[in-house]
């Protein structure tokens, strides 16, 4: 039988345990939001928790017992690769802002800068531990749910929220770009935004019409292969950048788990084959022909595979095929370069800077890069 003065102990020590937790937690630096507050990069602020079963829920997180299990983020834009986990962040606020501050910069604004995400749930409480925010988007998430119609997954943030918790699912990179801004500085954004992305998608549509129209008229195969190449580069960063899913399939739901390795397919298709009628290989690098014709053969098949198979074995079977590509494309042009032909020459010259930027958004996607706004659009 346990003795009145030890059972008194253990209740000190586990109420004190307790306190513990719960006082770490509150003392965790909060994101003071101040009179002169207008955005800020979050991802200092995170404190991070990997959930491998992909079970956990609000509830599970916001007790003791994951309390100190939590990680402090050392990264501005933390990132995990390719993961079947689920990922947790949390993160505390503060409202410093004096009485005169206009109400039109409410609720503030999070926005997830990475817009293939597949799931984002955000809660946040009050003070006294109420629920104020419950929100969720991501392209696994109808359209029309999104408390913010953007192309990339943005969430409202009323002024009483205090503890914030944000969990990310998705077979895509699993990415934290978050950052936290008022109404006006979001609107901002929005604009700035939308103004690069209609130059962006304008420049390649004119490529692709002005290719197009000289494929047609000189009855050129490299003009063909390379409007194919236009076509399928605009296709898939249309899906890529969120821009898809928010204007041309907004109803479909987890679409851009099919199209995103479908167009990577296809993109490498038309290089090969633009390679292949540009430099000539068959008659002035025959090894280099039978290699492309065979990534042709391979990417042809993962046209088909990305409808019947998960999406994670889709894309990282495409992206490791991918590699051969970027050795087959510079090795072709490096190999005619180097016997003096001037074409060879720019060829790999442009291919350099392309494949470079290719490269960068695949490290970052990896969690080998950081993810921002340069390797999101190198």
């Amino acid at each position: 039988m346990v003795k009145p003065w030890l059972r008194l102990l253990l209740t000190l020590f586990l109420t004190t345990m307790a306190l513990c937790h719960t006082a770490t937690f509150a003392a965790e630096p909060a994101i003071v939001i101040d009179d002169h507050f207008t955005e800020r990069a979050i991802g200092l602020d995170l404190n991070i928790l990997e959930d491998p079963t992909a079970e956990l829920t609000l509830h599970d997180v916001r007790g003791t017992e994951l309390a100190n299990k939590f990680t402090a983020s050392t990264k501005e834009n933390p990132g995990f690769g390719f993961t079947k986990s689920a990922y947790w962040a949390r993160f505390t606020l503060e409202d410093a802002r004096s009485s005169g501050r206009p109400s039109s910069d409410l609720p503030w604004v999070l926005t997830l800068a990475f817009a293939p995400t597949d799931l984002a749930m955000l809660w946040c409480t009050n003070k006294q531990g109420a629920i104020v925010v419950q929100q969720r988007a991501g392209d696994h998430v109808p359209l029309e749910e999104w408390p913010i119609l953007f192309r990339n997954p943005s969430f409202e943030v009323t002024p009483d929220a205090q503890s914030c918790w944000l969990r990310l699912q998705s077979d895509e990179s699993m990415q934290f770009p978050l950052t936290l801004s008022t109404q006006a500085a979001f609107a901002d954004l929005r604009v700035k935004d939308s103004t690069t992305q209609a130059l962006y998608f304008g420049a390649l549509l004119v490529m692709f019409v002005y290719n197009g129209l000289l494929a047609a008229t000189t009855r050129s195969w490299a003009y063909a292969t390379y409007t194919f190449f236009l076509l399928s580069f605009g296709l898939f960063q249309s899906s890529f950048s969120g821009i898809g899913y928010q204007l041309l399939w907004p109803s479909a739901v987890g679409f851009a788990d099919k199209v995103l390795p479908f167009f990577i397919a296809c993109i490498a298709i038309s290089a090969c084959l633009f390679a292949m009628v540009l430099l000539e290989l068959r008659h002035a690098a025959p090894r280099f022909y039978k290699l492309s014709v065979l990534m042709v053969v391979l990417f042809s098949i993962h046209l088909v595979t990305p409808w019947f198979i998960p999406y994670p074995l889709a894309i990282s079977s495409i992206l490791a095929i991918s590699i051969l590509v970027c050795i087959f494309l510079l090795g072709s042009g490096i190999t005619l370069a180097c016997r003096g032909v001037r074409l060879a020459q720019i060829y790999v010259a442009a291919w350099m800077i392309f494949l470079l930027g290719a490269a960068m958004v695949i490290l970052a996607s990896l969690g080998l890069l950081p993810m921002n706004a340069v390797t999101r659009n190198a």
